[in-house]
């Protein structure tokens, strides 16, 4: 029996995929320490955090494509909330900008993480730089000046 059999459409099989992905993506976050200095634990979440989306990139272009970005953010809440508390949290201490509200600052991150993933899928961006430059771009971005 075809995976088609368990679901009425590809945007199904495709919206569950997502799911499941996301589910394991979050027992992975979900183990990170993210106490202490907030700009630290954001260094801790951002090296798993990339990883995973690089992993999960070809599935989700795929789920982009059939079901729209709206889907996929729909189903981002918890990790998009993760990183909005920790900014917050950042801004609270007076370590991370507070000019820009923390869920835009957490949108950006998505996106660097996503775009970085993209770069290193098409080349542009060698592994053993990857940590270096996500992270460097996302200091320049969160951190108070």
């Amino acid at each position: 029996m075809t995976l088609y059999g368990h679901f009425s459409t590809r945007e199904e099989l495709l919206e569950a995929a997502l799911v499941r992905s996301i589910d394991r993506a979050e027992r992975d976050l979900s183990t990170i320490d993210l106490e202490g200095p907030a700009l630290e634990a954001l260094e801790r979440l951002v090296r798993r955090s990339w990883r995973i989306v690089n992993s999960q990139q070809r599935m989700l272009s795929a789920v982009e494509a059939s079901l729209g970005n709206d889907a996929i953010r729909a189903h981002h809440e918890e990790p998009m909330t993760r990183v909005r508390l920790l900014i917050e949290r950042g801004q609270a201490a007076g370590s991370m900008r507070s000019d820009l509200r923390a869920s835009w600052l957490s949108t950006c991150f998505m996106s660097i993480l996503h775009a970085a993933a993209a770069e290193l899928r098409g080349g542009a961006l060698a592994e053993e730089e990857a940590d270096r430059v996500v992270l460097a771009t996302l200091r320049s971005l969160l951190a108070k000046d």
